[in-house]
């Protein structure tokens, strides 16, 4: 019987090279991002390894890419962008691999141990979803069992004002300078040594960033004109009288059309009364 000839998971070059050079230059017309590959730059490039990023925004994948310049990478990225035949098209040149997203997919997991055992890396966005607030969703412990069977080392891509930036509820344009840093997480022997319990802390603990959080300090403005459009969308209760869907975006306020109540989104992102009656 013929066996069956195993895919070729290697980036097309070319495609790779479009790829990565449109996402520079986008990110830098757009957000200006700066990156910091010191420690990415300084991994051994004969063996494979992960790269976890952070998810807050929707331009996160162009925000990595960039990051990774002339070093091809396998994206984990979810089925349903297969759904679009351009996007397709497109992240099978890349040999992104597909899977379900919370489900156990043992085609994608072997998919990720042939990139690695070549000396491929591989991106994971472990939370599975754009923050919606700006902290980092729920990640699934069964992260830590996915590191234990590629047994390489282990970087974090650190995306800080990417939320502030381009929150996923946004309907208008804002500027806020977004950096990203890489830190390596785990080495080779971490993942052999350390209990699972250590390791999912570890992980955690290097994606865990909130730009609300980091925005307190770094009071950074917020460039832009109707900052609030689409927030009325999450933020469909008002706190003062309960009316559901009352809320309405006025340039940077929210204003409750049943009774009133008014709310500020100030230049640094945050919520502030208007008058002492009103309630946040």
């Amino acid at each position: 019987m013929k066996k069956k000839k195993k895919e070729n998971l290697k980036p097309n070059g070319f495609a790779w090279l479009i790829y990565r050079v449109f996402s520079a230059i986008y990110m830098k017309i757009k957000f200006n991002v700066k990156y910091d590959r010191t420690e990415f730059n300084a991994r051994n490039k004969k063996e494979g390894c992960v790269v976890l990023y952070n998810h807050a925004c929707n331009y996160d994948h162009y925000i990595s890419t960039a990051f990774f310049k002339r070093t091809k990478v396998n994206y984990v990225i979810s089925n349903r962008f297969m759904f679009n035949p351009l996007i397709r098209f497109v992240l099978k040149l890349v040999k992104a691999i597909h899977r379900d997203q919370f489900k156990n997919d043992t085609t994608s997991i072997l998919k990720m141990k042939r990139v690695i055992e070549r000396g491929g890396v591989i991106a994971i966005a472990p939370a599975g979803q754009v923050s919606i607030h700006g902290n980092m969703p729920y990640i699934n412990p069964v992260i830590v069992k996915l590191l234990k069977m590629c047994k390489a080392d282990v970087y974090t891509l650190q995306t800080t004002g990417s939320y502030l930036a381009a929150p996923k509820w946004c309907l208008s344009k804002r500027k806020y300078p977004i950096s990203v840093k890489c830190v390596k997480t785990l080495s080779k022997e971490d993942i052999k040594l350390l209990d699972s319990d250590t390791l999912y802390s570890k992980v955690i603990n290097d994606l865990n960033l909130s730009d609300r959080t980091y925005q307190k300090d770094a009071l950074i403005q917020i460039k832009g004109k109707n900052l609030t459009s689409g927030l009325e969308n999450i933020l469909f209760i008002c706190p003062k009288c309960g009316k559901k869907y009352s809320f309405k975006a006025i340039d940077n306020s929210l204003v409750c059309n049943d009774c009133g109540n008014t709310v500020i989104y100030n230049k640094y992102g945050f919520l502030e009364k208007t008058k002492d009656s009103d309630v946040i």
